[in-house]
């Protein structure tokens, strides 16, 4: 078979032979040539200045379905948080405690306290609230509890143990979710105020 199919090929005239080169090339030019492109990302800084605290994450307790006889979910101020519920409410997507971070002299005592108190109130559609409540803080590995009462509204002193003075803590609590709550995005605010002794 493979004498025979050589020896037709070999029988065809050179205009034939020209017409399949020529196709061939034609087919390799249809193939597309290399492309560029280009796509943009952005790239960001934070500058901590001494005796400063930022926002790095914002407390956010996921979605909450189910809430047809309310319940409660409580978040737990740590690096590795979870959420757990009550009432059959159903929880997913994230669990994620608000973090500050702070810029002191290591060894240093810092004094914080949680000006919006134990209670966030979130308002959503229609201006229907709900209110998380047991607001606490998660200070561990950075800063060690000396002194004050962690559940006031009043100032609590730690020492700043982090070797390069940056240190981080978060905020937790327990969202209270009403029965029929209706459905939509909820938000509020509150506010950490820091001193440096």
């Amino acid at each position: 078979m493979l004498g025979r199919f050589a020896s037709y090929a070999s029988d065809l005239p050179l205009r034939s032979l020209a017409a399949l080169v020529a196709a061939g090339l034609f087919a390799a030019a249809a193939l597309p040539a290399a492309a560029q492109t280009t796509a943009q990302a952005t790239a960001q800084v934070t500058i901590l200045e001494p005796l400063s605290l930022v926002n790095t994450a914002d407390m956010n307790f996921g979605r909450i379905s189910n809430v047809s006889a309310g319940g409660t979910v409580v978040m737990a101020p740590t690096a590795s948080p979870g959420c757990t519920t009550t009432g059959g409410l159903i929880h997913s997507s994230v669990c994620q405690p608000a973090v500050f971070q702070g810029f002191g002299t290591p060894g240093r005592n810092v004094r914080l306290r949680k000006s919006s108190g134990n209670t966030i109130t979130l308002t959503g559609p229609g201006s229907t609230t709900m209110t998380i409540t047991g607001v606490n803080l998660g200070t561990a590995p950075d800063l060690t509890y000396l002194s004050g009462n962690p559940n006031s509204s009043g100032f609590v002193r730690y020492r700043n143990d982090a070797a390069s003075g940056v240190f981080s803590f978060r905020v937790g609590g327990t969202l209270n979710v009403n029965a029929g709550q209706a459905a939509g995005v909820y938000t509020g605010t509150f506010s950490v105020e820091l001193n440096y002794d």
